[in-house]
């Protein structure tokens, strides 16, 4: 059996403050040794905004927004037949603000030593 995995990934900034993605998934039914996995897929987006010179972010995050996490399992045992069908709760939406406080500059001299540490 021929089984595939397909991942989506957009990112775009607007107006030079707001960044906004969506990653989306599937994957193929596939085959295990005695196991048959139903095919499944979602979809996660958010929005991100750095304001005040980065001095504060916001996030908004929504992750599983069709509710479309459910899979099902099919047995492929000639002794024991099973099958079932189960899904995630993992629809979920979560909201963040973060206030840096203190001197920016020693985050941008951190980010550059690590940089250089890699090359």
């Amino acid at each position: 059996m021929i089984s595939y995995s397909v991942r989506l990934n957009f990112w775009t900034k607007l107006w030079k403050v707001l960044q906004v993605y969506v990653n989306a998934d599937y994957r193929s039914r596939r085959q295990d040794v005695l196991v048959v996995n139903e095919p499944n897929w979602g979809v996660d987006c958010g929005l991100a905004a750095d304001l005040f010179d980065r001095r504060l972010s916001l996030y908004l995050n929504a992750n599983d927004i069709f509710k479309s996490r459910s899979t099902g399992k099919g047995s492929l045992n000639p002794y024991h037949s099973s099958s079932y069908n189960y899904s995630f709760n993992s629809r979920y939406i979560s909201l963040g603000l973060t206030w840096r406080i203190g001197r920016m500059e020693l985050e941008e001299k951190a980010s550059q030593s690590r940089v250089m540490k890699q090359h």
